[in-house]
Parts: C-alpha cells; sequence; structure tokens
C-alpha cells in the first residue's frame, strides 16, 4: 500500500512548488466521501487559491455509453474539461467553465474564476488519462469502505443507495483500471492529528 503524507507534508509541498512556480495546479482525486472537497476548500484558503470541481463535469445522461460497455470513468465529459479547463490553464489564463446540474442534466450556466497562484481540481476522475498531465501535483484521498459508508449515509439518507450500487463500483473500477492510487504523487488520509476533521466528499 502506498504511504500516506499529512495536510502539513501537502502544504510543505505547494509551498515549494509555490516558489518555482507562478502557478501551480493541484489534482485531487479519490472515492466519494473521502474528504476531497473539504481538503480542496482548506488548500484554497490556505494559499489564496480557487477549486475546480470535477462534479462540473458530468456527461448529460443521453450521451453516456451503457455502463457495461462503458469504460472505466466514461462518464465524464473530459472533451469539454480541456476546452474549458486545460487550454486557459496551459495559455496562462483563468478557467471559465459551464456547470453541470444533474437534475437538470444539462450546463445550466457558467463559472468564471479570476487569475490565482493556485488552481485544484477536485473530485473522483480528476486523474483520468483523458486528461492531458497538466498537473503539477497528484493527490489522492484514500478513505476505507466502513468510513465510506457511514459518511455517506449520514449526508445522503436514502440516497447513499445509489452511491453503493452505482458510483462506488464505478469510482473503484477507474481506481484499479488507472492505477489512481499508485500513480499520485501524495495519498491523504484525513486524521485526528490534523486540526480539521475530513468529513466531505
Amino acid at each position: 500500500m502506498v504511504s500516506t503524507h499529512t495536510y502539513h507534508d501537502i502544504c510543505r509541498q505547494i509551498r515549494l512548488l509555490t516558489r518555482e512556480l507562478r502557478r501551480v495546479v493541484v489534482a485531487i482525486d479519490g472515492g466519494s466521501a473521502g474528504g476531497k472537497s473539504t481538503l480542496a476548500a482548506r488548500l484554497a484558503r490556505e494559499f489564496g487559491g480557487q477549486v475546480i470541481p470535477m462534479d462540473d463535469f458530468f456527461l448529460p445522461a443521453a450521451r453516456r455509453a451503457p455502463r457495461d460497455s462503458s469504460p472505466p470513468g466514461g462518464h465524464m465529459d473530459y472533451e469539454r474539461f480541456c476546452a474549458e479547463v486545460v487550454t486557459p490553464l496551459r495559455r496562462g489564463e483563468p478557467p471559465a467553465w459551464g456547470v453541470f446540474d444533474c437534475a437538470d442534466q444539462a450546463v445550466t450556466h457558467t463559472k468564471t474564476l479570476p487569475p490565482a497562484p493556485l488552481y485544484l481540481v477536485e473530485g473522483a476522475y480528476a486523474t483520468h488519462p483523458d486528461i492531458p498531465d497538466i498537473y503539477d501535483l497528484r493527490i489522492f484521498v484514500r478513505v476505507d469502505g466502513q468510513t465510506q459508508r457511514r459518511r455517506l449515509t449520514e449526508r445522503e439518507g436514502s440516497g447513499a443507495r445509489r452511491f453503493f450500487e452505482e458510483w462506488i463500483p464505478r469510482e473503484n473500477a477507474y481506481f484499479a483500471a488507472y492505477m489512481t492510487e499508485q500513480l499520485a504523487d501524495m495519498v491523504y488520509v484525513g486524521s485526528a492529528q490534523d486540526t480539521e476533521t475530513e468529513d466531505e466528499s
């Protein structure tokens, strides 16, 4: 198993990167309810950064391949992510992207970020191989099954069942197919040693 790092280890690495680079892009990948969103928000506060959620890039259901024939992570719109996030970042420009609404199954509005020293791409599939390697640091957030189940049940109520039956198997297939944790630069597990507990997705 890949060794883990603390929040302070991650901050130390980001500080080193910000001293060398004018703009740093960090990926935070991992399973549902592992603490990705909380970690991203915390790092954004720490470094004056901006967060880009992968949840904004789901494919509409009508455009998804059947689950049994879809490749791991195939329900995400990587083409749109590349056009709206990767291309601007490569140009040194802040990204602007369409926000996907799961209830409407459509992009409902656009979000534009200001220039920032740090951009954090947060969410499962953030390091999918269909995304060009724009990252200066790849973080995988690890969560054990028991903790994941407890957090999802508390957060989603009856809606947690869909996570257990659909989304978590999809995520696990993606992690296994592309060795997401093994290829990460750092692996993080929220712990009591940190100043805050990572309880969100």
